[in-house]
C-alpha cells in the first residue's frame, strides 16, 4: 500500500508569513498548483488555496496585503509514512481537497490533492461506474455570456462551487471560469469584465452517455478537472468533476477500488505472459498445420502467415510476407483472381470452399482453398482467414477412377476391347506422373504378344511392341510373360533384358521399365501390364501396388469381353429353343420387370419382345380388374421358392380383354435370379364357368320362390361379373310401354335421377322394344349399332365410354331390359356381346319359368288363405279317425305343431275321461244319427276347450276324408256363467244399484237402492234420477257430469240427495255407460253408497287439522295457506303486507303463578282481543305456547304498519280479568314487510322472528321492524368469510412486497409484506377487498399468523440468496391482544432460526394500539425481547395522543398515505406531515412515509426531514421472485439527489416539483393519445388550469422574478399547450400520422421549458437575493 508521500506530485510551495496575497497568486498561476504553505522557520502557519483567492477578491483585498489575511490556519497535516487509504478517508471525512504531508518533525513536504489520489486509483476503478449521468452534477452555476466576472465570483462562493460554465440562449455550453481562472483573474484586478471576456474557451464537452472511464482517461490526458456534459443536441445538461468522480471513493469504496486495482495489475500481467504464450503456442500450431494457411486485412495484406505458405511463395520466413499481398508472389493473373475472391467473402459475408490452382516453387499444383470474412464483436468485417489443402493426388486419384469407371460402362456396352485396354493404360498414367503404359495380348498359339494398348507411347514403339516373342530376357514384357511374375529393369540401357530396346527407349524418352503378367482368375495368362519411366531407377511400393491393380483391372476385362464374346455365341441357340416352346413364357426379375418373353407369348400379348422388354406385369394386366399388391406378392413369393398360380384378367394390343391363368417358378436366367411365368389363355373355360355358374344360380332362383322384382337384383349382378362392365340398371316395362329403372350399380345419384324413366317415345325405349343387343362405344368397332347414345350428355358427364343394351324377351314380348356400361374401357369385345346373348335367353327363360310357378303358387295360396281364415277348428281326417291336415286356427289357438298332429287319431285331442264319449259322438255324426255335439278339447299346454263339433263326409287327395268342424263356445258358456254371477252380485251388493235406460228411465233397482233412499222398486221403475235431487246442486254440476259421461264413459263424484223421507244425505256415485255390440249406449249404471257419517267425521278433522284446539284459531298449516294467498294478492294489488310474530313478554310466570288451566284462559282472551285489532281479511294464528302471527293486509305504507302493530300493543297491554286474578302481560312483536322483503313464506317468518328477538333485547313491549339490506350484508359476510377460509385451506393467498428506500442515500431498508389472494375466478385481489369480512374475528388471526409464517420464510429464502432485508408485517387489533400472541411468535421465529429476529418489523395500527393501552404497552416489551421491532402504523388517523405515542415502544411512526398523497395539494395535509416528522424527531423515533406517487412527493418529504418512504413512486408492491431483481436495479430520482446536493429551503419545493408536474403532464398526454386503457381521462390542457400553470401563475409564488429565464417560461409553456391541444384533436379524429408528427414538436417545447426552470433553479441557487440587470 502507498504512502502519501509517495503520491505527492509536487513538494512544498511554500511562501513567508509576510509574502503578499499578489505573490501566492502569481506563484500559483506560475507553477500551475493550487496551492501554497505559508512557513516561517519551517513550522506550517497555513495554506493559502484557490478557494482563498476566490475569498479574497469577493472581499475586495488588495493584493498587496499579507497573505496571512486570506490564508487557513491552522493547517491540518499527516505524516508521510500515512497509507493512501488512510489519508483519502481522512480528507473526504473532513471535507478538505489538499492533505499537507509533514516530516515527522513537522516541517512541510508537500501536498496531495483529489488529482493524485485519482491517479492512483486508475481508470479501472471506473469502468464498473456505467455512463457519465450516473455521477454528474446536474445543479451547478450557469451564467450568460454578458454576467460580469463578479457575478460567477459570488455565484461559487455562494454554492460551493469550483466553476461557472458560461451558456448562451440555446443552454449550449460556450465557456468556463474555474478557481484556477480565478487566480489569474486575481492578478488583473478588473472585475467589472464580462464573462466573454475572462472564461476559458472552447469549454471540453463530453456526451452524458459516455463510459466514466473514457471521461476519466479525458480529463487525465487534457490535465482538466471540469468536463461539461452535453445531450445528443449539444445543450448543457450536467458537469463533471474531479471531486464528483472521487464521490464513489467517499461511499466506503477506496479498499475496493485498491483491491480492485491491485487484482487488476495482477491480472494484466498474467494476461500478459498468457498473451505471449498463445502466441507461441498459435505460432507453432500455425507452423505444423500441413495446410498453407494465411490472415488478410480488407485490403488483402498478409496479416499472419504459417511457414509452409512462405515456403511454397518463395518467401525467406513467414514475417517477411506480413504487410505484402498476392501480387508480390504470384503471376499478375493468379493474383488479381485471390484478390478478387477476397472482396467477394467480405462483401457478401459468406464462406467459400473451391477447387483452384495454385503456382508455387514446385510447379502447379491443385489446392482446395477454404476462404471466410473476419469480423470484430460488433460484426464489421476486419479481413479474410483461409487455408489451402494440396489435393493434386486426389485429383490424380478421380480423374484415373473417372477413366476405369469408363472403362467398365463400355466393357457393358459391348464396347472394342482395344479401346478400353486405352483407357485402362490412361488411368494408370493419371495416377503415376512421368510413366507411359502399355499392354499387350498374348496370341493364340501362346508364343508372342500383340499391342493391346499403348496410348502415350509413339507409333513407332507401338510397332515395335506388336508381336514380341515371350521369352527369356525380351524386354520387360516379354519376361514377365515367360516368368508369369512382376519384372523390373531400372535401366534399360545396362540390363540385358533391354539390349534389343535401345532404340524403343531412345524414341520413347524412357530409361527403365516395370511389366506385370495378366493373369486370368483360372490361371490362364492373357497378356501384360508395362510402365516406362524416363529416369531410372525401381517402382516405389506405391507405384508397384498401382501397377498391380491395374493389371488386375485389366484382366478382368479381357476375361469379361472373352466371355461376353462366347454368350453372344450361346445366346442363340438359347433364343432358338425358347422360341419353340409352344406355352407363352415371360421371364421377369423380382421387381416384375420382363427381362425375356417366346414367340408365343408374343402373340398372345400381341406386342413385339422388343416392346415389352424392361416392362412389368402390369403393363399389359387390366388395372381396374385386378389387384395390383397382390400380383406383385405372388412375383415375391415365386421368387423365394414358392410356386404360384394365379388367374389375372390381361388385355392384348387389339384391347381384348381375356382371363389368363399365370404359372410362376423360380429360375436362374444368365446367373440372376428370375421368374418364368407361363401364361394360358382360359376364356373358353371361364365362360363355360359362367355358364354353369349363371345356370346354377337361376335354378336355385326358381327353388327359392323368389319373385320377379326379387330377379331383378341378382340378374344385374350376374351380367356385371363380365369384366368389362363395372356399373349398370335393371328396367321393368310398364303397361305404358315406358320402362322405369328398378335397381342399379355403380351409378351416381344424378344419373340415376337423370335416366330414372324412359317414356315410350324416347330412343331408349324404341331401342329396348326392337329386342336386339345395342353396343355403343366410344372407339366404335363393327359390334357398335348405335354410336351417338354413348356421347348423350348424361353418360358424358358420369364418364362413361362404353354401353351395351340387353332386352329381356318371353314369347316375343320385351318385359324389360339390362343396361350395362363401363367407366374403363372405350370398346366392348365381340366375345363379350356373344356372353351377353346367350345370358339374355337365359334370363327369358328364367323369368319364364318363374311366371309360370308363381301362378301356380297364387292358386294354392288363394285355397290355403281360404282355409285357414277360418276361425273354427278344421280338421280332415281319414276314414280310421287320424288327421291328415288342419287349418291354421288348430296349430294357432290350440297350440300344437303341425307335424305333432300329422297321422294322429282325433280322439287324443279330447280328455282321456272323454275319448270314448267323443268317439261314440264322432261316429254317431258319421252315421247320421245327430248333427252337432259340445265336446272338450285339449290345449297342447293340457288345458280344456268346449267346442260344438259338426262332421261332413268329402275327398282329400283323391281319397275319402272325414271333415270335421269345430266351433269354440267357451265365451258363450263363460258369459252365461257371468250373466248369473251378475244377477246374484245385482241383488247381494250392499251399494245401491240403479239401472236406466239411454233417456234416463229407472228399468231396476236393487233392495239397497230400497234401503238407502226409501223408494220401493215399484216406486222408482219408470221414474228419473231426479227422482232423488235436493237442490243442493247446480244445473252447471249436473251438465259437466253428464258431459264427463259422454266424453269418458263414467263419472265419479260426491252428490248430495234426498230421500223420500226429506232427509238430506251425502253419496259416493258412479255413474258408467253401458254399451252394444254396434257401440251404442244401451243402459247406465248408477251405483252410490251412504257417505254421511264420514263427510261429518272428515269435516272434524279437518277443522283440528286447520285451527288450534284451545283458540280455535288458525294454526301453522293454514297459515301457510293464507301466507300464500295474501302474498298473492298482495303482488297483485301492489300494497305491503305485514308478518308480525308476537311474543307474550311474562307469560311464564302466569303459569307458575296460577296455574296452567289460568294460562289457557288468558292465551283465549289473547285471541279474543288479537281478532278485534285487526280487519276482516287479515289472519290471527297461534303457532304454539304464547307465540301468535298476524297477517296485515293491504297497507299502503310503513306508518300504517306501524299503527296496526301500536293497536295490538295497546290492546294488549290492558289487564286480563281471569278466575277473579287481574293479570297485566306485554307482547314482543317482529315484523317485516312483503314484498319489500321479497323472500318465501318460511322465510318471512323466520325473519319476523329474527326480529322479534331484537325487540325483546331492546326492552320487551315493542316491535321491531326487519331490514333486508342488514340481512343481505350478514349473509354476504358468511359467505365471503366461509370462501376467504377455504382460499386459506388450499393455499390461494400470496405475499407481495413493496419496498421501503431511503430517499437522501438510495439504499433500499426493507419491504413490507403486503397479503393477496389469487382467486380462481376474479384473479388477484387487494386487500380491501376482502380483509374487511374477517375484521375483529378468529380467521383474522389465523390469516395473521399465516402471514407471519410466510414472511419468515421468504426472508430466509432471500437470505439464501445473499440479500438481507428487514419485512414488516401489519397485525390486527384482536390478533395483537390475544393472549397467546407472544407465545405463537416466539412459537414461529424458533421455526425460522436462520432469520435473525430484528429483521421482522410488526406494524399496528393507530387505532388497535389505542383500545387497551397498558396492554398494547406491555405485549410490546414482551416481543421486544423476542427481538422484533414494532411500528405504528397510518399515524395521525386515530387520536394521536402524545402520551400514548410516548408510553408505547414503537421504533417508528409510519405516515398514513391520506396525508402525504394529497401534502402537494392541501396545506394542511402538509401541515399534518410536518407535525408528525417534528414529533417523531422530538421523540427520537424514525419516521417512515407511505403513499409516495411521484417524485415531488419525495422531495417534499426530504425537505420536511422524512428521508425514509414507499409507495407507487417509488415500486409497487411485487411477488417476491421479482424483488432481487428491483433491488438491484434501483436508483433514486435525479430530483431527490439535488435535494441531498444542495441547499434547498421548503419555500423553493414548487419551485423544484414543478418540473416534475410538467413532465407527468406530458406523460399523461402521451398515454392519452397511445389509447392506453387507464388513461381515459383527458388531460387538462388550458395553460392556467394545470399544476404547472396554477404554480406559475400564482401570484404568491416566491419565485417570480423579473428574469429572462422566468419571463421566458410564459411562451413556452402556451406553445406546449398549444401543440397538445392539436394533438388531441387529431386523436380524436382518428389521425395517427397527424398525431406521430405532432410528438416530436411537444417533446421540443417541453425540452425547452424544462432547460427555463432549470436555469431558474441555478439562479436561485447562485442569487438568493434578486439582481437586476444593468
Amino acid at each position: 500500500m502507498p504512502t502519501v508521500a509517495q503520491l505527492m506530485t509536487h513538494h512544498a510551495d511554500s511562501l513567508a508569513p509576510n509574502a503578499s496575497i499578489a505573490e501566492a497568486a502569481t506563484l500559483m498561476a506560475g507553477s500551475r498548483i493550487s496551492s501554497v504553505i505559508i512557513v516561517e522557520q519551517e513550522a506550517i502557519l497555513g495554506i493559502v488555496t484557490e478557494r482563498d483567492i476566490l475569498h479574497a477578491m469577493r472581499q475586495h483585498r488588495e493584493a498587496s496585503q499579507t497573505i496571512t489575511a486570506i490564508m487557513t490556519s491552522p493547517v491540518h497535516t499527516v505524516p508521510e509514512d500515512m497509507e493512501f487509504r488512510d489519508a483519502f478517508r481522512d480528507a473526504a471525512k473532513r471535507g478538505i481537497r489538499h492533505l499537507v504531508v509533514a516530516s515527522p518533525r513537522g516541517k512541510p513536504l508537500g501536498v496531495v490533492t483529489e488529482t493524485d489520489f485519482r491517479r492512483f486509483v486508475g481508470l479501472d476503478f471506473f469502468r464498473h461506474l456505467n455512463t457519465v449521468d450516473t455521477l454528474m452534477e446536474r445543479q451547478f452555476p450557469r451564467l450568460p455570456v454578458e454576467a460580469t466576472q463578479d457575478m460567477a465570483l459570488a455565484a461559487m462562493e455562494e454554492k460551493r462551487q469550483s466553476c461557472v460554465v458560461v451558456v448562451d440562449a440555446a443552454e449550449q455550453a460556450l465557456g468556463i471560469v474555474t478557481e484556477r481562472d480565478v487566480v489569474r483573474l486575481f492578478l488583473a484586478t478588473d472585475g467589472s469584465r464580462s464573462l466573454g471576456e475572462v472564461m476559458t474557451h472552447p469549454i471540453a464537452t463530453v456526451p452524458h452517455d459516455m463510459p466514466l472511464a473514457e471521461a476519466a482517461q479525458k480529463m487525465l490526458d487534457c490535465h482538466f478537472r471540469h468536463l461539461a456534459v452535453v445531450d445528443r443536441s449539444n445543450r448543457l445538461v450536467g458537469l463533471l468533476t474531479e471531486h464528483s468522480l472521487m464521490r464513489p471513493l467517499e461511499m466506503d469504496l477506496l479498499d475496493d477500488a485498491l483491491a480492485d486495482r491491485r487484482e487488476l495489475n495482477a491480472a494484466r500481467t498474467l494476461a500478459e505472459q498468457t498473451i505471449a504464450t498463445r502466441e507461441r503456442y498459435q505460432r507453432a500450431l500455425l507452423d505444423n498445420f500441413p495446410f498453407l494457411v494465411w490472415l488478410k486485412d480488407t485490403e488483402s495484406r498478409f496479416l499472419a502467415v504459417n511457414q509452409h505458405l512462405a515456403d511454397a511463395a518463395g518467401a525467406l520466413s513467414p514475417e517477411a510476407m506480413l504487410g505484402k499481398t498476392d501480387f508480390d508472389y504470384f503471376p499478375k493473373e493468379m493474383a488479381q483472381q485471390y484478390r478478387d475472391d477476397d472482396y467477394d467473402i467480405m462483401v457478401t459475408g459468406q464462406k467459400s470452399n473451391v477447387f483452384e490452382e495454385i503456382v508455387t516453387q514446385t510447379g502447379r499444383t491443385w489446392h482446395e482453398t477454404y476462404k471466410a470474412p473476419v469480423r470484430d464483436a460488433n460484426g464489421k468485417i476486419l479481413g479474410t482467414v483461409g487455408f489451402a489443402r494440396d489435393v493434386s493426388d486426389r485429383k490424380r486419384a478421380e480423374y484415373a477412377l473417372f477413366v476405369r469407371n469408363a472403362a467398365l460402362a463400355g466393357l457393358l456396352r459391348g464396347e472394342r476391347l482395344e479401346g478400353l485396354l486405352e483407357l485402362i493404360a490412361l488411368s494408370a498414367e493419371a495416377e503415376l506422373p512421368g510413366v507411359r503404359c502399355s499392354i499387350l495380348l498374348v496370341t493364340e498359339d501362346g508364343e508372342h504378344l500383340r499391342l493391346g494398348a499403348a496410348p502415350s507411347l509413339p507409333e513407332a514403339c507401338q510397332q515395335a511392341l506388336d508381336g514380341i516373342t515371350i521369352g527369356e530376357n525380351v524386354g520387360v514384357s516379354g519376361s514377365a510373360a515367360f516368368h508369369r511374375t512382376r519384372i523390373v529393369c531400372e535401366n534399360i540401357f545396362a540390363h540385358p533384358m533391354g539390349a534389343r530396346f535401345h532404340a524403343f527407349a531412345r524414341t520413347a524418352g524412357i530409361a527403365s521399365g516395370w511389366s506385370e503378367p495378366i493373369i486370368a482368375s483360372t490361371g490362364e495368362l492373357l497378356g501384360t501390364f508395362a510402365a516406362y519411366h524416363p529416369e531410372t531407377g525401381a517402382a516405389s511400393d506405391e507405384h508397384s501396388e498401382l501397377l498391380r491393380l491395374a493389371s488386375q483391372l485389366a484382366a478382368l476385362i479381357i476375361s469379361q469381353h472373352r466371355s461376353a464374346e462366347k454368350l453372344d455365341a450361346s445366346l442363340s441357340t438359347f433364343r432358338g429353343i425358347f422360341d419353340s416352346v409352344d406355352e407363352a413364357l415371360f421371364v421377369s426379375d423380382r421387381k416384375g420387370r420382363l427381362l425375356d418373353l417366346n414367340a408365343r407369348a408374343e402373340e398372345l400379348a400381341g406386342h413385339p419382345r422388343r416392346a415389352l422388354i424392361g416392362k412389368t406385369y402390369h403393363s399389359f394386366l387390366v388395372d381396374q380388374l385386378n389387384q395390383q399388391d397382390g400380383f406383385r406378392g405372388h412375383i415375391s413369393a415365386a421368387m423365394a421358392g414358392t410356386p404360384q398360380v394365379v388367374e389375372v384378367w390381361a388385355q392384348d394390343a387389339r384391347e381384348r380383354i381375356l382371363p389368363v391363368e399365370i404359372r410362376m417358378r423360380p429360375a436362374r436366367y444368365f446367373g440372376s435370379d428370375a421368374v418364368i411365368a407361363s401364361v394360358q389363355d382360359i376364356s373358353g373355360r371361364k365362360a363355360a364357368a359362367l355358364r354353369l355358374q349363371v345356370a346354377r344360380e337361376l335354378a336355385e332362383v326358381l327353388a327359392s320362390g323368389q319373385t320377379r322384382e326379387e330377379l331383378a337384383p341378382l340378374l344385374l349382378d350376374i351380367a356385371l361379373r363380365l369384366p368389362e362392365f363395372d356399373c349398370g340398371g335393371f328396367y321393368w316395362q310398364n303397361p305404358d310401354g315406358s320402362y322405369h329403372l328398378d335397381v342399379h350399380r355403380g351409378l351416381s345419384p344424378a344419373f340415376v335421377s337423370a335416366v330414372t324413366d324412359y317414356t315410350p317415345e324416347t330412343p331408349q325405349a324404341h331401342l329396348i322394344a326392337a329386342g336386339k343387343i345395342t353396343c355403343s362405344c366410344q372407339d366404335s368397332s363393327t359390334c357398335c349399332t348405335d354410336l351417338d347414345l354413348i356421347n348423350s350428355p348424361n353418360f358424358v358427364a358420369e364418364g362413361l365410354l362404353s354401353l351395351a343394351i340387353l332386352p329381356i324377351v318371353i314369347e316375343g314380348q320385351t318385359v324389360g331390359c339390362l343396361n350395362l356400361a363401363t367407366h374403363h374401357f372405350r370398346r366392348v369385345s365381340p366375345e363379350t356381346l356373344s356372353a351377353l346373348e346367350n345370358l339374355a335367353t337365359n334370363f327369358a327363360q328364367t323369368l319364364m319359368r318363374l311366371d309360370a310357378k308363381t301362378e301356380s303358387q297364387q292358386l294354392q295360396q288363394n285355397l290355403a288363405g281360404l282355409f285357414d281364415a277360418l276361425q273354427d277348428f278344421l280338421f280332415i281326417l281319414s276314414p280310421q279317425g287320424n288327421i291328415l291336415h288342419c287349418n291354421r286356427a288348430v296349430i294357432e289357438q290350440l297350440g300344437h305343431p303341425l307335424d305333432a298332429l300329422l297321422g294322429t287319431p282325433i280322439v287324443l285331442l279330447h280328455p282321456p275321461e272323454s275319448r270314448e264319449f267323443a268317439g261314440q259322438i264322432v261316429a254317431d255324426m258319421v252315421a247320421g244319427k245327430r248333427s252337432s255335439c259340445p265336446l272338450p278339447i285339449l290345449r297342447a299346454d293340457g288345458s280344456q276347450l268346449i267346442v260344438d263339433t259338426r262332421v261332413v263326409l268329402g275327398y282329400w287327395n283323391g281319397e275319402p276324408a272325414i271333415f270335421g268342424i269345430s266351433q269354440d263356445i267357451s265365451e258363450r258358456l263363460l258369459a252365461e256363467e257371468r250373466q248369473k254371477l251378475a244377477a246374484s252380485v245385482f241383488d247381494n251388493a250392499h251399494e245401491g244399484i240403479m239401472i236406466t235406460n239411454p233417456k234416463g228411465k229407472i228399468i231396476d233397482v236393487n233392495d239397497t237402492f230400497s234401503e238407502l233412499t226409501g223408494y220401493s222398486r215399484e216406486e222408482s221403475i219408470g221414474q228419473t234420477a231426479d227422482l232423488l235431487k235436493s237442490g243442493h246442486h247446480t244445473p252447471e254440476f249436473y251438465h259437466e257430469m253428464w258431459q264427463t259421461i259422454r266424453d269418458i264413459g263414467f263419472w265419479r263424484g260426491e252428490v248430495w240427495n234426498r230421500k223420500k223421507s226429506g232427509e238430506i244425505f251425502v253419496e259416493q256415485l258412479t255413474i258408467s255407460t253401458v254399451r252394444d255390440r254396434l257401440g251404442a249406449v244401451s243402459h247406465f249404471v248408477g251405483i252410490f253408497s251412504d257417505i254421511t257419517l264420514i263427510k261429518e267425521h272428515q269435516q272434524r278433522l279437518e277443522h283440528l287439522a286447520h285451527f288450534d284446539a284451545l283458540t280455535q284459531l288458525p294454526n301453522r298449516m293454514l297459515l301457510g295457506d293464507r301466507m300464500q294467498l295474501a302474498m298473492a294478492q298482495t303482488e297483485r294489488s301492489g300494497k305491503l303486507l305485514a308478518v308480525c310474530y308476537l311474543d307474550l313478554d311474562g307469560f311464564k310466570p302466569v303459569n307458575d303463578l296460577y296455574g296452567h288451566a289460568c294460562g289457557d284462559r288468558l292465551l283465549i282472551e289473547v285471541a279474543q282481543r288479537l281478532k278485534t285489532c285487526v280487519r276482516g281479511g287479515d289472519t290471527v294464528s297461534r303457532l304454539g305456547g304464547d307465540e301468535f302471527v298476524l297477517l296485515v293486509s293491504g297497507l299502503d305504507n310503513l306508518h300504517e304498519c306501524d299503527q296496526a302493530i301500536a293497536r295490538v300493543i295497546s290492546s294488549l297491554s290492558h289487564p286480563f280479568h281471569i278466575n277473579d286474578y287481574v293479570i297485566s302481560i306485554s307482547a314482543s312483536i317482529g315484523a317485516t314487510l312483503y314484498p319489500e322483503d321479497a323472500s318465501d313464506s318460511d322465510t318471512l317468518l323466520r325473519h319476523a322472528d329474527q326480529s322479534m328477538y331484537a325487540a325483546k333485547q331492546a326492552g320487551r313491549n315493542q316491535h321491531h321492524l326487519f331490514d333486508p339490506e342488514n340481512d343481505r350484508r350478514a349473509r354476504v359476510r358468511r359467505d365471503e368469510i366461509s370462501s376467504i377460509r377455504n382460499a386459506l385451506a388450499k393455499d390461494e393467498f400470496v405475499l407481495h412486497y413493496q419496498p421501503k428506500v431511503n430517499m437522501r442515500t438510495g439504499a433500499v431498508i426493507g419491504a413490507e409484506a403486503l397479503i393477496r389472494w389469487q382467486h380462481p375466478e376474479r384473479g388477484l385481489l387487494l386487500p380491501a377487498q376482502f380483509l374487511h369480512a374477517i375484521e375483529n374475528g378468529e380467521l383474522a388471526i389465523e390469516i395473521g399468523d399465516w402471514v407471519i409464517q410466510q414472511a419468515l420464510f421468504q426472508m430466509a429464502a432471500w437470505r439464501e440468496q445473499g440479500l438481507e432485508l428487514s419485512v414488516s408485517i401489519n397485525i390486527a387489533g384482536n390478533h395483537l391482544q390475544h393472549p397467546d400472541f407472544a407465545k405463537r411468535l416466539g412459537e414461529l421465529l424458533a421455526t425460522w432460526p436462520q432469520v435473525p429476529p430484528n429483521r421482522l418489523e410488526l406494524e399496528v395500527l393507530e387505532t388497535a394500539a389505542l383500545d387497551d393501552i397498558a396492554l398494547v404497552a406491555n405485549l410490546f416489551v414482551e416481543c421486544r425481547k423476542l427481538g422484533v421491532s414494532f411500528a405504528l402504523d397510518d399515524f395521525g388517523t386515530g387520536y394521536s395522543s402524545l402520551t400514548y405515542f410516548r408510553r408505547l415502544p414503537a421504533e417508528i411512526l409510519k405516515i398514513d398515505q391520506s396525508f402525504v398523497r394529497d401534502m402537494l395539494d392541501d396545506p394542511e395535509d402538509m401541515a399534518i406531515v410536518e407535525g408528525v416528522i417534528g414529533l417523531t424527531q422530538a421523540f427520537k423515533r424514525k419516521v417512515i412515509a407511505e403513499g409516495v406517487e411521484t417524485v415531488g412527493h419525495g422531495l417534499a418529504l426530504l425537505l420536511l426531514g422524512c428521508d425514509l418512504a414507499q409507495g407507487y413512486g417509488i415500486a409497487r408492491p411485487m411477488p417476491p421472485e421479482q424483488f432481487p431483481a428491483w433491488v438491484a436495479q434501483f436508483m433514486p430520482d435525479e430530483l431527490w439527489n439535488s435535494a441531498t446536493a444542495f441547499n434547498w429551503s421548503r419555500e423553493d419545493l414548487p419551485l423544484l416539483i414543478a418540473e416534475a408536474d410538467h413532465k407527468r403532464w406530458i406523460q399523461s398526454l402521451h398515454d392519452h393519445v397511445a389509447g392506453h386503457a387507464d388513461s381515459a381521462r383527458r388531460p387538462e390542457c388550458q395553460p392556467g388550469e394545470c399544476r404547472f400553470g396554477r404554480w406559475y401563475y400564482d401570484a404568491n409564488c416566491p419565485h417570480r422574478r423579473n428574469t429572462e429565464s422566468f419571463l421566458r417560461i410564459e411562451a413556452v409553456h402556451n406553445r406546449v399547450h398549444q401543440i397538445g391541444n392539436e394533438l388531441l384533436a387529431l386523436h380524436a379524429s382518428g389521425d395517427k400520422l397527424g398525431v406521430a408528427s405532432q410528438l416530436p414538436l411537444l417533446e421540443e417545447a417541453s425540452n425547452a421549458l424544462i432547460s427555463c426552470l432549470q436555469q431558474i433553479q441555478a439562479e436561485v441557487l447562485m442569487y438568493p437575493v434578486p439582481y437586476q440587470r444593468q
